[in-house]
């Protein structure tokens, strides 16, 4: 099961910010440090497979510069759209939900602003 809080909401982020006296700070690789927000942004994805869920996988990071195995969306439903927030030369992996069979991948681009996973090994995107 995972958690996302909107860390936009204030009453969320007060949570974050009220207890002072602990040191939650990362340790944050210098790579990480390097990487501006410009480099990232918002690709929608979107499951067009009718009754079929996908599991969606980073497999290639772009930050780290290594192969990865990172599950970003866990049963994606069919008609879901979801947002990932990327860096160009990400590659996404989507699975039929619970297999290891790959539909697609997807590498990502920085003009694009949408994926769509609709047919057996295929992919569409749509730019900004």
């Amino acid at each position: 099961m995972a958690f996302f809080f909107d860390m936009d909401n204030p009453a969320v982020r007060e949570d974050f910010d009220d207890d002072d006296s602990e040191d939650n700070s990362e340790d944050v690789d210098d790579d990480d440090m390097n990487m501006d927000d410009d480099d990232t942004f918002k690709v929608e994805l979107y499951n067009e497979f009718p009754g079929v869920e996908l599991d969606v996988l980073l497999v290639y990071d772009v930050v780290q510069e290594k192969e990865v195995r990172i599950r970003v969306f866990d049963k994606m439903r069919p008609y879901e759209r979801t947002i990932y927030h990327a860096v160009g030369g990400d590659i996404l992996r989507a699975f039929f939900a619970d297999t290891d069979k790959v539909v697609s991948d997807i590498e990502i681009k920085r003009d694009q602003s949408l994926c769509t996973v609709y047919q057996l090994g295929f992919f569409r995107s749509a730019g900004s």
